[in-house]
């Protein structure tokens, strides 16, 4: 028997006319809650508002990664080694649009492996890692630059890939894992020096109404470099001294390209400004190059989060003979590599939180993570999970919710799913671990309960003396399930009936009205 918990007795009120007709029905006692701690930093949204990577877009607007924080997309185990992780490649713009080539074959992808170059250098480092949808997803799938495998379940996908941009499409939704495999090259700055950057006739555009301009600014940023690398390097250093990364950007008017108005205007943007400023530019230098659209992550975290907000494009080149390399312009990041560093403990503590979680609704947590020294922490993730028992290491747990640790605060908008068993849990905030801070945890308990719908059916006015039939029923407001076996109450008049709703979550009873009058009835479902 499920167990329906109530903080105050639920009750539906009829009013009934014993030989007149007067109707009335209300329903009293709805769930309190506690008072929420005001001064609680703004919070993450929930699963149920993840968006991402889903459908099949062929296009992407400069500035398009400037969203609103929404819920987790993907989780991803073991180390990526990479910071940049792609979805496609564009090579067409224009007036702030970046389009994927429409004259692309694909290929049907059934887990082969792919090739690679014969002319790249021999045995690069290989790499895996593992993708977890969290939810529904379409589309181009998260995957990393030179790709060459990817073992999932053949039964849950359909995939087509495209060789020129580097991209596997998923026809049809899918929501299972999936392995990634990739070839990381790590030319050396000498070889990138002797080599030239490659690439098809579309990667030499640039909109004509832009071509002088850029090509006078790129050469004056460019002069005294004698090879692509350096050239590339030049443009790059460029963008990140003398440009600002900033979310809050004003727009570039309709009638001016959005790059001309961050170059020469508003010189403030996100990484979609940057890396489209340095590939237009390391164009009109008659270099090729594209963008890419695609994710940022921590390249060196065995357990982290893909949210929407890390959607990021990036550039890129091939360089004859040793492949493709990653440019990012932006000085929201810095280049890949390993660092000598030490990991330093953490303290996670949940400050606030609503103390009871609603099924089919959503609650917040809140809190710190700190060191031993009282330092915030930044730049890691807090997940929050509902367990029965946090001593049990064979209990999984449910995770309900995750959010960014920004200077030391977390505030997580959690999902209390409607499949979730009301009950009391162990409320855990678990601090991921990263390079630099080690995971830590936090425990308070809270209760999932559900929030039943009651329901009185029968006549409104009756005749005094008769023997009436006056059904009830009563429901779980997440979902419409009948709530089978709970005890219900009707009162009417001096009369106190104790009842057990059936498998249906219904009642049925005999009522009768001496006088005649007003009177009231009361089905009641008292706190459990």
């Amino acid at each position: 028997m499920k167990q329906y918990a109530r903080l105050l007795a639920l009750l539906i009120v009829l009013t009934i006319s014993v030989g007149m007709l007067s109707t009335a029905i209300n329903i009293l006692g709805d769930i309190t809650r506690l008072e929420l701690d005001e001064t609680a930093p703004l919070s993450s949204k929930g699963f149920a508002e993840a968006e991402g990577l889903s459908g099949g877009e062929q296009q992407a607007q400069v500035g398009y990664e400037a969203e609103q924080e929404k819920g987790p997309i993907l989780l991803i185990r073991l180390p990526t080694k990479t910071m940049y992780l792609r979805r496609y490649a564009a090579y067409n713009y224009t007036h702030g649009t970046w389009t994927k080539p429409s004259n692309l074959e694909p290929m049907k992808y059934t887990g082969q492996l792919i090739p690679s170059d014969p002319t790249y250098p021999q045995f690069p480092a290989q790499v895996q890692f593992q993708i977890t949808p969290m939810t529904n997803l379409t589309g181009y799938m998260l995957v990393a630059q030179h790709t060459n495998n990817l073992n999932y379940n053949l039964s849950e996908f359909n995939i087509n890939y495209y060789e020129d941009i580097q991209s596997f499409d998923a026809v049809e939704p899918y929501d299972d894992s999936y392995w990634v495999s990739y070839q990381q090259y790590m030319p050396s700055q000498a070889a990138l020096r002797g080599s030239q950057v490659i690439g098809p006739p579309e990667s030499y555009t640039v909109p004509d109404d832009l071509r002088d301009d850029l090509t006078t600014l790129a050469l004056q940023i460019t002069v005294g470099t004698t090879n692509d690398y350096d050239k590339l390097m030049a443009l790059r250093d460029y963008l990140l001294d003398n440009y600002e990364f900033d979310k809050d950007y004003m727009r570039a008017p309709s009638t001016v390209d959005p790059i001309r108005w961050f170059l020469y205007n508003e010189r403030k943007g996100v990484g979609s400004h940057f890396n489209t400023a340095f590939t237009l530019m390391a164009r009109t230098l008659n270099i090729p190059a594209r963008v890419v659209v695609g994710y940022t992550v921590k390249p060196d975290v065995e357990l982290q989060y893909v949210l929407p907000q890390q959607a990021y494009m990036y550039a890129e080149a091939e360089f004859q003979n040793q492949g493709w390399v990653t440019f990012d312009a932006c000085p929201k990041h810095y280049k890949e590599g390993t660092q000598n560093i030490t990991q330093q403990q953490t303290f996670t503590n949940i400050t606030g939180n609503d103390p009871i979680a609603i099924r089919g609704k959503q609650f917040n947590v809140w809190g710190t993570v700190k060191t031993v020294n009282d330092t915030a922490v930044s730049d890691t993730q807090v997940e929050i999970i509902l367990k029965l028992n946090k001593t049990d290491v064979a209990e999984e747990g449910l995770i309900v919710g995750v959010g960014e640790v920004i200077d030391g605060v977390f505030n997580v908008t959690c999902d209390a799913a409607p499949e979730i068993l009301v009950g009391d849990y162990n409320l855990i905030a678990h601090s991921l671990e990263t390079a630099y801070w080690l995971e830590s945890f936090s425990d308070p308990p809270i209760t999932v309960m559900a929030e039943p719908v009651l329901k009185i059916t029968g006549p409104r006015q009756v005749y005094e003396g008769r023997n009436i039939t006056y059904r009830g029923s009563i429901v779980d407001s997440s979902d419409g399930s009948p709530i089978a076996n709970t005890t219900l109450k009707v009162k009417y008049l001096d009369q106190m009936l104790t009842l057990t709703s059936d498998a249906q979550g219904k009642i049925s009873y005999v009522a009768l009205f001496p006088e005649n009058g007003k009177a009231e009835m009361s089905l009641i479902k008292e706190q459990s």
